[in-house]
Formats: structure tokens, C-alpha cells, sequence
């Protein structure tokens, strides 16, 4: 049995779980991509060039690993435990949600973001946080 420290709104909840160590590290089965140049964006009526969909432009992106297949939570949660990796969301405290995955419950308590509706900032979602807010 491990256990899992989580943060709900400043209130920190620790929780217990199976974890099942795989034989395969997740270094073992990512995939790397050399990075290089692409163009990025669009230049349709229906892009959003605050959101940085446009335009249209040439972006340069460094080497890195990712994983060849959708990774589970389950997944997810064994990489954290190797790599000791935080979120951003665990870091800051809180998280964006679109606004479709927000229950009415929940709507009055996140904060509105300006300019893009379709996003709300929650405060204490930070993962790991099964036993927290409801957001469906």
C-alpha cells in the first residue's frame, strides 16, 4: 500500500492505494523525437489569435521523449512515483477546467478567466485528488 498526499483547496488529505510496479520503466518505452521546425496555427476566421492558434507561423521545437500510446492513470501515477514529477497544477495550487466538465455546484466557487470563457480556474485542483471536487 502507498500513500498519496493531495491538496484540496489548503487542505491537505492524504489517501491510500495499490500501486503495481511494472518491470518497464517508463524511460525504457518512450519514444524520442528529434524536435525540428513546423508551421503552427491557422489564419481561419474561426481561430482565436489571443489563444496563440494564429497566425499561421514557422516554431521551432526542442528534442524530447513522449510515450507511444495513451497513458492511464494508472500510468501516469507509476511515472510520478519514479520521476518524482509535479504538475503545474500541484506547484500552483489550482487548475484550469473547461467549462463543460464543471458541475452547477462548483460553478460558484472557480474563478472566471477574461477573454476565455471556456476555461475556469479552479483553486485546490491539483490531481491526485479523487476524493476531491466533483467537476462533472
Amino acid at each position: 500500500m502507498s500513500r498519496i498526499s493531495i491538496n484540496l483547496g489548503g487542505k491537505n488529505e492524504s489517501i491510500s492505494h495499490k500501486v503495481v510496479k511494472k518491470d518497464i520503466k517508463f524511460k525504457d518505452k518512450l519514444v524520442y523525437l528529434p524536435g525540428g521546425e513546423f508551421l503552427m496555427g491557422t489564419d481561419d476566421e474561426e481561430g482565436f489569435p489571443s489563444d496563440g492558434e494564429g497566425p499561421v507561423r514557422k516554431v521551432k521545437v526542442d528534442p524530447f521523449y513522449i510515450d507511444s500510446h495513451t497513458v492511464s492513470n494508472a500510468e501516469f501515477n507509476q511515472f510520478v512515483i519514479e520521476t518524482g514529477y509535479k504538475t503545474e497544477a500541484e506547484k500552483f495550487g489550482w487548475s484550469y477546467v473547461f467549462y463543460k466538465f464543471v458541475s452547477p455546484e462548483l460553478k460558484g466557487k472557480v474563478q472566471q478567466v477574461p477573454g476565455i470563457p471556456w476555461w475556469l480556474a479552479v483553486e485546490g485542483l491539483t490531481g491526485f485528488n479523487q476524493k476531491g471536487q466533483d467537476l462533472r
